[in-house]
């Protein structure tokens, strides 16, 4: 199983060029992480289950 927590620096399974911040986990195993968009220079917020995503380093 893929143990994260709030804090981990993860990027998704099928893409590994954008590293995000994991931010909350629910009940559910659904991590909500956050990035920083270059284009639009805003942060912003996605969710993903947590099998779809692998802590960096």
């Amino acid at each position: 199983m893929n143990e994260l927590k709030v804090g981990d620096i993860v990027y998704l399974n099928s893409d590994d060029r954008i590293e995000m911040t994991v931010v909350w986990i629910d009940e559910y195993k659904t991590a909500t992480c956050a990035y920083f968009n270059s284009l639009t220079h805003i942060f912003e917020r996605v969710q993903f289950p947590i099998n779809a995503l692998t802590k960096v380093g």
